[in-house]
């Protein structure tokens, strides 16, 4: 079967009339040296145990395939990061987290088993709905290195209503800091001038949160 098919299937039908097996043909390209690009894509697949399994594929598992090098490996594994990133934005934007209790559950899912300390902003539409969120800063002591400009810079861009800032401490203990409290209060001036309200400022642990809203500091 020549590797050309899918492709000229995908422009004659459309993507979503293909199969599993030629929508990662055409990711793979070829199998090189002669090899079937189609056998090369069933392989990953009964690797991988079926089309779910793929977004959990390592590195090692993909160059054990016969076919696959770093390179390609790499560049398949991207595209999988980037399926896996969106289906994560797709999930929580369903989300409205106006409530702390809300917003902690999913926030120690995402950082409350991290090494390091990250900080992250969420920023929420009038409806509380999340239009992105990002971490802006990862290292020691992160609340002393984050610049409010930057962050209502960015939630201008992304025509935020309210923002939700969050970060990690890795220690466990969730008490706020001093350097904590100066940004929050900063981050909340900051917002209120530009119509924009800091709903919350929740530091997450392994299995405990502390938010500034519930204890009344915002």
């Amino acid at each position: 079967m020549s590797e050309e098919l899918p492709r000229e299937k995908a422009k004659r039908c459309g993507l979503s009339a293909l199969r599993d097996e030629e929508l990662l043909a055409i990711l793979l390209g070829s199998a090189g040296r002669g090899g079937n690009v189609f056998a090369l894509a069933e392989e990953i697949l009964e690797v991988s145990g079926g089309l779910s399994g793929l977004l959990k594929l390592s590195y090692e598992e993909l160059t054990a395939v016969k076919g696959i090098k770093e390179a390609k490996a790499l560049s398949i594994l991207t595209v999988f990061e980037i399926c896996r990133r969106l289906l994560e934005l797709r999930r929580i934007e369903k989300e409205k987290l106006n409530e702390p209790g809300r917003a902690a559950d999913w926030l120690r899912l995402q950082l409350g088993g991290e090494a390091q300390e990250q900080f992250l902003i969420i920023f929420l539409n009038c409806r509380y709905e999340v239009i992105r969120y990002e971490v802006l800063f990862k290292g020691s002591d992160t609340a002393s290195l984050v610049a409010v400009r930057q962050i209502l810079r960015k939630a201008l861009l992304y025509r935020a209503v309210y923002l939700l800032a969050a970060h990690n401490h890795p220690s466990g203990h969730c008490s706020p800091s001093e350097a904590d409290v100066d940004l929050t209060l900063r981050l909340k001036e900051g917002a209120l001038y530009l119509d924009m309200e800091l709903l919350d400022h929740i530091i997450v642990g392994p299995a405990a949160y502390f938010s500034f809203r519930q204890e009344k500091l915002l």
